[in-house]
């Protein structure tokens, strides 16, 4: 919250589930690095195929071990 990924963050809500916020933005591997930097304490909701990709990666990565 005190450091938004990018200008166009918005909030969405704030609760006992964790702080939810949007982004506009062209997805590409720089985002998808920052996004796997939070590894857990970040979810992507949607769109689907940017979360698909993000659990792929991550799949990928826990193949390793």
């Amino acid at each position: 919250m005190t450091k938004p990924l990018h200008g166009s963050q918005k909030k969405i809500s704030n609760d006992s589930n964790g702080f939810t916020f949007s982004i506009e933005v062209i997805p590409n591997h720089k985002l998808e690095k920052l996004i796997l930097s939070f590894g857990e304490g970040l979810q992507v909701v949607e769109p689907d195929s940017f979360k698909n990709t993000i659990k792929q990666r991550l799949l990928s990565s826990l193949a390793n071990y």
